[in-house]
């Protein structure tokens, strides 16, 4: 798996220099940081890296590549990944497909994402999210807004049902978001959690 990521990283890296529209970084769900490229054709390619509480040898990777389509109002992306841990007790792959449509001061955005965990079977994954323009400010794209989801796609590995309440802020091209999230950890346990995500993405325009 190590040498199939470093093999992918060095690929990245030389068509990222002649194709790149942008690089984007950022973290997701506090845990998982990555980096990837967009292509001035919409083709997306990139690596997740997991920062768990755990051992070094039981941290995961993913590989994702896809295709983002954007016009006026529309944003529509759909992306296929490979995942393992690296001592290769598991493996996951899957395919996330996500549509955003903005309408004046609101936006709507749906994902579904079949995703197969070798270790927990598959699961068809999905997540709906509301956003209500609080302030902006056309210059330098700034702008706060108020956000609401529902779904089961997981926080770690396993499917959880999860409602997440907060805010995106948005100044130029970087954004970050912070929700609080109330979840039911585990499939048929009715003990609810409650924790703070936080989620961040820089582009860097070529």
């Amino acid at each position: 798996m190590r040498i199939r990521v470093l093999a992918f990283i060095l690929a990245l890296a030389a068509s990222a220099t002649v194709n790149a529209q942008s690089i984007e970084m950022g973290l997701r769900d506090n845990l998982y940081a990555h980096a990837n490229y967009h292509s001035a054709k919409g083709w997306i390619a990139g690596y997740e890296q997991s920062f768990l509480n755990t051992k070094l040898e039981e941290q995961s990777g993913r590989i994702f590549t896809g295709y983002e389509f954007e016009r006026e109002s529309w944003d529509i992306k759909a992306v296929a990944y490979f995942g393992s841990e690296y001592t290769g007790i598991w493996q996951a792959y899957g395919v996330w497909i996500e549509g955003a449509y903005q309408l004046h001061k609101i936006y709507l955005d749906a994902k579904v994402n079949p995703h197969y965990d070798t270790g927990l079977d598959f699961s068809f994954c999905y997540q709906a999210e509301v956003g209500v323009s609080l302030w902006k400010k056309q210059e330098n794209n700034q702008k706060v807004e108020a956000c609401i989801s529902y779904g089961n796609i997981p926080e770690y590995r396993m499917v959880v049902n999860n409602m997440r309440v907060g805010a995106k802020f948005t100044s130029g091209n970087l954004w970050v978001k912070t929700m609080l999230s109330m979840l039911e950890f585990y499939r048929g346990n009715d003990q609810k959690h409650i924790r703070v995500i936080c989620s961040f993405s820089y582009s860097l325009n070529l």
